[in-house]
């Protein structure tokens, strides 16, 4: 899993009862990991707290693209894996 959180929700409440997860996003009650078959799936979460984890690191990675070559989206994925991978050591 990618983030870090004690709240769990199954796919199926998680569709029945999104409006109440958009709310909590909304107040900071985030991330929320949807699991399937007991397996995360996906991470719900607010635009800031993606922001607080990610935007930086990624949004200085895509202006650093902005006037040298193009990348393939593999070498993104692959770049942002790393970023990923040293948010969670940390």
């Amino acid at each position: 899993m990618l983030v870090d959180t004690d709240n769990l929700v199954s796919a199926e409440k998680f569709r029945k009862h999104f409006d109440q997860y958009v709310d909590a996003a909304r107040q900071g009650r985030g991330p929320v990991a949807v699991t399937q078959n007991s397996e995360v799936v996906g991470v719900f979460m607010s635009p800031e707290e993606y922001d607080a984890m990610f935007g930086h690191e990624i949004a200085a990675l895509l202006k650093s693209r902005e006037k040298g070559p193009t990348v393939s989206h593999e070498e993104v994925r692959k770049r942002a894996k790393q970023i990923i991978a040293r948010h969670k050591k940390s």
